[in-house]
């Protein structure tokens, strides 16, 4: 078998992958090694020594005895624990078969175990979702809600994106910082500050009052904000009520909410309240430069609305005369 053959069968197990940390991988007499995703051990060592191709495998202590008998091949490992680990020259006298179960076996000694079920309440703080809200509320949270995933879901939402990864990764993966960090190619240190930014981040008030009661905190949010709609109107129709028992002197072109167009011609012409507005006849309104009829219109309604009336005039547009032709 060649050293590609070896470091393909071994991607072959879940979460594997090659690493170099020994050199480039360019090197002739560099080292691959072969570890886990998850927490980052390592299941075999394939290097090149004395012109053979090796790799170093975890085996169980008597297992290890056991091989280094049968097969004159496998030697106490090179540079390695030698209780643990033997080395295996490939193409020796291990045939291939042996020597890919040798490799299976090992790959089993280093993956992350299952945890035990407990029925202790403790070891539930370390169980999705439980570690969450053990995380956030502190100590042993007890029974959460039925809606718990909505809710999470909702709180975990309202983080960036990077963040809410890093949770997920953490708390319901079980992952390792420097495992999350090699997913996002940042340091273990970093992924654990982001982490902890996260977590504080749902520990406030507006974010983890939604993982208590989704459904009710929602339903608040919405009625304090049609209330605040409700009192934004009323304000706006008290402010209208307050004009118009004002004089005219006090309402500016900004309190009367026209048009941009109609605001803008009214500026350019001088016009600044509606006192001034009323002192114009309806020729001279619709004789300002790009009024035209539409706006002029606007204009006499809006003076209709505060009970003003243009300067002798019974306040109709009847085919005025207009400087740009308009009838």
């Amino acid at each position: 078998m060649t050293r590609r053959e070896l470091i393909d069968f071994c991607l072959t197990f879940p979460s594997a992958y090659e690493d170099y940390p020994f050199g480039n991988i360019t090197d002739d007499d560099i080292w691959t090694v072969m570890r886990h995703q998850v927490n980052t051990k390592s299941f075999a060592f394939i290097y090149t020594r004395g012109g053979s191709l090796c790799v170093n495998l975890k085996c169980d202590p008597v297992e290890a005895g056991f091989f280094r008998q049968v097969y004159q091949d496998v030697t106490p490992a090179f540079h390695m624990n030698k209780e643990h680990w033997n080395t295996i020259v490939v193409g020796g006298d291990v045939p291939d078969q042996e020597l890919l179960e040798m490799i299976r076996r090992s790959y089993d000694l280093i993956k992350p175990q299952a945890r035990k079920k407990s029925n202790v309440i403790t070891d539930i703080n370390e169980i999705w979702p439980y570690n969450l809200y053990a995380q956030v509320f502190g100590g042993n949270y007890g029974e959460i809600p039925k809606d718990a995933a909505d809710a999470i879901e909702y709180v975990l939402n309202k983080l960036k994106k990077k963040e809410k990864a890093i949770v997920l990764a953490r708390l319901k993966e079980y992952k390792t910082f420097s495992a999350i960090g090699r997913d996002f190619s940042i340091s273990g240190s970093r992924t654990a500050q982001l982490y902890r930014r996260a977590i504080r981040k749902m520990k406030l008030p507006a974010h983890s009052r939604f993982l208590i009661d989704l459904t009710g905190q929602i339903e608040h949010d919405l009625a304090a904000e049609e209330a605040a709609k409700e009192v934004s109107l009323q304000v706006m129709e008290k402010r209208k009520v307050e004009l118009a028992k004002g004089t005219i002197d006090e309402i500016t072109l900004d309190d009367l909410e026209l048009t941009v167009r109609s605001y803008n011609c009214l500026c350019r012409a001088g016009i600044k309240t509606l006192t001034d507005i009323s002192g114009l006849t309806l020729r001279e309104l619709y004789g300002i430069r790009n009024l035209g009829r539409k706006c002029s219109l606007e204009i006499l309604a809006t003076c209709e609305k505060y009970g003003v009336s243009l300067a002798g005039e019974s306040g109709k547009l009847e085919n005025p005369v207009h400087g740009n032709g308009l009838n």
